[in-house]
């Protein structure tokens, strides 16, 4: 479920594992889970903003960067 893999990825940055928390969003939009849609506003996700993998993912998800700031 969608919501298992936010939850997933949420989880590890908490813990610091940020690797384990952007693989859980890159499978999200592998997947095309419908939270997708909140990568680029979750307050929970902000520690990954400007983390070049974080970037990538929120492209491929059609998501803005600029839209975070």
């Amino acid at each position: 479920p969608a919501s298992l893999g936010f939850a997933f990825a949420i989880l590890n940055l908490k813990i610091g594992e940020v690797d384990r928390a952007l693989d859980h969003l890159e499978r999200m939009v592998d997947e095309h889970a419908g939270g997708v849609v909140f990568l680029g506003t979750d307050p929970c996700l902000s520690h990954l903003r400007g983390n070049p993998r974080y970037d990538t993912i929120l492209a491929r998800a059609g998501i803005p960067t600029a839209a975070m700031a």
